[in-house]
């Protein structure tokens, strides 16, 4: 029986230094061995995730990944995208001018790099963490050539101005798209109905693989629907409290010490 790992990427399969454990790195050796699959399910930019599998090995047959929070699906061995939804560009620009209105940094993303109109240290601290190439552009949104899988607020140092954001956004144009945050200091903007529960139920459906043979891994705010949809929900032990509220399981290691391999002994090996 072919089993599914889906797992989040910083606080789950890392470590804080954004190092794989070795305890880790065994298990999902194992798992692939074994004929099961794995998915990196993250709210990365799909290049930057690219690299950081590659960076880990993971581009074996049954290695995959979701990124922008479900919005795209990609196959790392076959190097194809299998999925893509987007944001249309006229949602995008009255986005981009309700942002500039209240002072908030956005930005968003192509093949290659974050875009931002402007150079902040919000947009430096971003791809810092995330380990990521910046493109200032002062012309977006109206130079966007193709619509954008997300795009992204950022006010590290006043989080709670986010939640208004997100009400404004959500008022302007909730019918199209979706708000939420994803970890402090971060609001997410995606197509409606966007998020990695659904990608999780379309990548089974895509690999006719049952839903009943899923395992979710996760730690923050935007894993709450990966772990409410996998068969199990396994939070970290480092998961914050959200999300431990509704996980089937809490790993006793938390991401520096192997947290993921727990999972991947007890539910899918």
């Amino acid at each position: 029986m072919t089993k599914i790992l889906f797992t989040d990427i910083d606080g789950t399969l890392l470590d804080d230094k954004k190092q794989i454990p070795f305890k880790n790195r065994q298990a999902i050796e194992q798992l692939i061995k074994e004929g099961h699959k794995i998915v990196l399910t993250t709210g990365r930019a799909l290049s930057g995730t690219i690299g950081q599998a590659e960076k880990l090995g993971l581009t074996f047959d049954g290695c995959y990944i979701i990124a922008f929070n479900g919005a795209e699906i990609y196959d790392s061995y076959r190097k194809e995208t299998l999925y893509k939804c987007s944001i249309p560009l006229d949602v995008v620009s009255r986005i981009f001018a309700i942002c500039e209105e209240q002072n908030v940094h956005v930005q968003t993303y192509d093949d290659k790099y974050v875009l931002a109109k402007e150079d902040n240290a919000y947009l430096r601290r971003y791809c810092r963490e995330i380990v990521c190439e910046s493109k200032i552009d002062p012309s977006l949104p109206h130079s966007l050539k193709e619509e954008p899988s997300k795009l992204l607020l950022l006010s590290y140092d006043n989080p709670d101005k986010l939640n208004k954001m997100r009400d404004l956004i959500l008022k302007a144009e909730g019918a199209t798209v979706d708000s939420f945050m994803s970890s402090k200091g971060l609001l997410e903007v995606v197509l409606k109905g966007t998020n990695k529960g659904n990608a999780i139920k379309r990548l089974c459906h895509i690999l006719d693989i049952p839903l009943e043979n899923s395992v979710g891994a996760g730690d923050g705010y935007n894993d709450i629907e990966l772990i409410r949809t996998a068969h199990v929900g396994a939070a970290m032990k480092n998961a914050v409290k959200e999300i431990q509220e509704i996980a089937d399981y809490i790993t006793e290691a938390d991401n520096n010490e192997g947290g993921l391999a727990e999972v991947i002994t007890k539910f899918i090996l």
